[in-house]
């Protein structure tokens, strides 16, 4: 600074340089960015959210907004999804109501837990957003849902009751397998005889069954990425997968069991194709994840793992193997890494079940 600029105080928000600048701009400028930061809370949020995820809240929003319009008040999932304005007006007793509505609809506690963190976390956005007030955002978060154990005590009060513990057809626990019945389902082959009308893929699904079963239960791929694969994620030549992680959002490259590099060579024999989805349906459009549901459903039937009450699922295929890896011997390190989570929580959480988290603790001689 040069001896004829001295520095004159305004106000918080202006300060004059004399024979200088007016640095008031920053200030102002920051009025603007402020501005702009709240009113694209929500979209700057959604972009970074993965679409499973952004589905799965738009799902938690509609629950909520049939809870609130039991209370009078009409907000659509859309609006509470877009609009942070739509959360004007919330307040902690409505999280609180919402908990205890839940309990008395039947929903999983699970599920509770999962929608009281959604409709937290868009609190958060609004809060953000210059919507709520920043003492009811603080109550808010420091609601809570249910523990595990707090979990079991609230199904426990509701069977009494005679209220069930859970609505639609997710199933509480998985449907537990055994290796021998794994060997089994690989080797399983719906009868499609009695079809009113046999089509050319029908000729092909018994080699589709084999390599989808040995996906699930030899690399441990949830439903949605094998539904996502397409024929050039395999590269035969080095006997490995290129397959995009929904948890992680990355590419993965896995060298491919043997039986598996089987199973798919053999598979893509009945194509005729070296492009596209790997799998297909009937009308030769990528096979959605809820036929490739029904269908382990139909094989878990088919060997009589399972009955029309504990149907099989994908899911159950991948927890089997996360078991198999883990009892196994490999470190939870590589369980996460080719189990595509973010952490070792899962891993760490299969290793406890299976009853084998921890080695012989060492001793002093």
């Amino acid at each position: 600074m040069s001896d004829e600029q001295a520095i004159t105080i305004v106000s918080e928000s202006q300060i004059v340089i004399k024979g200088g600048d007016d640095y008031g701009d920053l200030a102002r400028s920051g009025e603007v960015a402020n501005f702009y930061a709240e009113q694209t809370e929500f979209a700057r949020y959604h972009e970074k959210r993965a679409k499973n995820t952004k589905d799965r809240q738009i799902y938690d929003l509609r629950v909520f907004s049939r809870y609130l319009l039991s209370l009078g008040v009409a907000r659509s999932a859309e609006q509470l999804y877009d609009d942070p304005l739509s959360w004007r007006g919330i307040e902690p007793g409505h999280i609180e109501g919402f908990i205890e509505w839940q309990r008395l609809q039947s929903f999983a506690t699970g599920s509770i837990k999962v929608r009281l963190s959604t409709v937290r976390k868009y609190c958060t956005l609004a809060f953000k957003a210059g919507v709520i007030p920043a003492d009811t955002h603080a109550r808010i978060r420091v609601i809570e849902g249910y523990s595990y154990s707090e979990g079991l005590h609230i199904d426990e009060a509701r069977r009494e009751q005679g209220i069930p513990t859970r609505r639609g057809r997710k199933k509480a626990e998985p449907t537990s397998l055994t290796r021998q019945q794994v060997r089994r389902l690989k080797l399983a082959a719906v009868d499609a005889s009695a079809r009113s009308r046999r089509r050319a893929h029908d000729e092909n699904l018994d080699a589709r069954d084999t390599l989808l079963v040995h996906l699930f239960t030899e690399h441990g791929f949830r439903c949605s990425e094998v539904a996502g694969l397409n024929i050039e994620n395999f590269d035969l030549g080095d006997r490995a997968v290129k397959i995009w992680r929904s948890k992680t959002s990355k590419w993965f490259v896995y060298q491919l069991v043997p039986s598996t590099y089987e199973a798919l060579c053999v598979y893509l024999a009945t194509q005729h194709r070296t492009t596209g989805p790997l799998f297909v349906g009937y009308g030769g459009k990528r096979i959605h994840r809820n036929t490739i549901n029904a269908r382990i459903k139909a094989l878990g039937l088919e060997v009589e793992i399972t009955d029309q009450e504990s149907s099989l699922s994908p899911h159950d295929l991948r927890d089997r193997w996360a078991y198999d890896v883990i009892q196994a011997g490999n470190p939870l390190d590589q369980v996460q890494y080719y189990g595509g989570w973010n952490s070792e929580a899962m891993p760490l959480h299969y290793a406890k079940k299976a009853g084998i988290a921890y080695g012989p603790l060492k001793l002093p001689g």
